[in-house]
């Protein structure tokens, strides 16, 4: 990452529009703020920290960043314009990238009316959702659920995550000679 700034809710939104996320290639804004959601949910039970600092709020639908919902609503069910000329990388560090790779494998390929109903089902949305009102999430209550919880996607993620890291570690490792290489025996 160039900058030490945390990223905000909309470079998490450009990173999942710049990527393959379903058969047709297109994301609605439903969909868009789901998958923000998850990325922060998962990065507070991952990494212990909130990805972004921008809000999210527990809404009809399900969880939306309003600063999402500022920009995209305009889109109703139209697909959100593909950004031209983002560099995740200049926006995320590795271990994020990892993190929101991750979170786009196991939820990207669901349809947005899935993903909103899958956030109604889940423990945080029925703390903070009141009808007709956009209650504040709290991410403490956040990484608290997503920690703990059974949900095979979520845990999909998290074991995704540690292998890569281990990966990535083992391999930093070798390269700085920290580990031997294995040595190839032959017989006589």
């Amino acid at each position: 990452m160039s900058t030490q700034q945390k990223p905000t809710a909309r470079e998490v939104a450009k990173y999942f529009l710049t990527r393959p996320s379903n058969e047709d290639g297109h994301i609605t804004h439903l969909k868009l703020y789901k998958l923000v959601y998850y990325a922060q949910a998962l990065s507070l039970a991952i990494l212990k920290r909130p990805l972004f600092a921008d809000r999210v709020e527990a809404r009809k639908h399900g969880p939306v960043p309003p600063v999402l919902w500022e920009e995209y609503k305009g889109n109703g069910s139209q697909p959100v314009p593909i950004p031209q000329d983002f560099d995740a990388a200049e926006h995320f560090s590795e271990e994020e990238l990892d993190l929101l790779h991750e979170v786009n494998q196991a939820y990207a390929r669901y349809d947005a009316w899935y993903l909103s109903d899958k956030t109604h089902e889940e423990e945080p949305y029925q703390i903070f959702y009141t009808e007709g009102q956009h209650n504040e999430y709290d991410f403490g209550k956040i990484g608290e659920y997503y920690s703990s919880t059974d949900d095979k996607d979520v845990q999909r993620v998290i074991n995704n995550f540690h292998y890569i890291r281990k990966f990535r570690q083992s391999a930093q490792d070798y390269k700085d000679g920290n580990v031997k290489p294995i040595r190839a025996y032959s017989t006589p």
